[in-house]
């Protein structure tokens, strides 16, 4: 048996590797090690993440006309925004400062958000395998959703063990 590899160059945009992943049903790439700068974002409790959750965010950055500046990410309850520094807010939503860190970053994906987490018991063992361990919970970066899938950033910030 044979298999077409799928590959993507260092040019190609995440939006293009995205839907090549989604046409091809790959549904996770490799894991990597990465700087993530510090952010600041428009962040707001939102409990459990699910559809009704990213709702009730959307409609409030929008009540407030504050310009997203980058993908909705998700961590503890708590929905975020990158916006520009020096962005104010008024409740439900607030601004917090994202400080910088090293991450496990990885892309899955899945027809539930449910079943994307169940997966991330992976990226941790990889965590543990390549001498890292994780020194924070998984911040979830919403890349993609559409009806029958979902597309996550998944980053768990780490510390080398060695």
């Amino acid at each position: 048996m044979t298999t077409d590899v799928i590959t993507v160059s260092r040019e190609t945009g995440i939006r293009d590797a995205a839907r090549l992943m989604f046409r091809n049903r790959v549904s996770g790439l490799p894991v990597t090690v990465v700087r993530v700068p510090e952010r600041t974002l428009l962040a707001m409790d939102v409990g459990p993440l699910d559809d009704a959750a990213l709702e009730r965010f959307a409609v409030a950055v929008e009540e407030q006309g504050i310009p997203p500046a980058g993908d909705v990410m998700f961590k503890d309850g708590v929905m975020m925004v990158p916006v520009v520094p020096g962005a104010t807010a008024a409740a439900p939503l607030r601004v917090v400062t994202m400080p910088a860190m090293r991450a496990a970053a990885v892309e899955l994906s899945g027809s539930s958000l449910d079943a994307i987490d169940r997966r991330i018991d992976d990226v941790y063992r990889w965590i543990e395998e390549n001498g890292y361990r994780p020194v924070g919970p998984a911040l979830r970066v919403l890349l993609d959703f559409e009806p029958g899938g979902y597309r996550l950033e998944v980053l768990v910030p780490v510390e080398a063990t060695l």
